[in-house]
């Protein structure tokens, strides 16, 4: 596949499956990603290569706007394939899920993004002034990190065993590859 028509089919497969670990709705409209009664998420991620290229976030300017009248969020996440782009087949949902191995996903609060000059994209880099990750929880096929400045109880959903059976199982380390 090439990496143009798998870099617009794979934040579909990653949002399901943040939507699902979180226990919220996929917005149907523009703005968030992400949405329930008291909090809006907005969804990046990264691929993780051989290579080592930087874990980083390109976010658009019109990208920063929210609603004013629920708590946002940013879901800064990374993943992990079990193959190269150039070996994937298909654009299928499910079968792209499959292909993933691991995920980690830090939530910020939606302000933190802000300290960043605004223009027309803005590049966050994980090294760069991260918020201090408070707690994590282990889900299924990853990690959850949520961060200072960030409202546990937006997240219960996390803490319930029948929503989250992984949390208290031994988390594998990501590949350092």
């Amino acid at each position: 596949m090439k990496t143009i028509e798998f870099n617009s089919t794979i934040p579909k497969v990653n949002r399901q499956w943040v939507a699902g670990i979180l226990g919220m709705d996929i917005n149907p409209e523009p703005g968030p990603d992400l949405i329930d009664d008291d909090k809006a998420v907005k969804i990046k991620f990264t691929l993780i290569h051989r290579t080592r290229n930087p874990i980083a976030w390109p976010v658009l300017k019109h990208q920063l706007d929210c609603p004013d009248s629920i708590t946002s969020y940013w879901g800064l996440g990374k993943f992990w394939l079990d193959r190269t782009i150039s070996k994937v087949k298909t654009k299928e949902q499910e079968e792209l899920e499959k292909m993933v191995r691991v995920r980690e996903l830090y939530i910020v609060p939606g302000s933190w993004i802000y300290q960043f000059k605004p223009n027309p994209r803005v590049l966050i880099n994980l090294s760069t002034n991260f918020p201090r990750t408070l707690r994590n929880y282990r889900v299924e096929k990853g990690l959850i990190h949520l961060t200072e400045g960030v409202s546990e109880e937006h997240f219960q959903f996390l803490n319930q065993k029948k929503n989250n059976p992984y949390n208290n199982k031994t988390f594998k380390n990501p590949p350092t590859h």
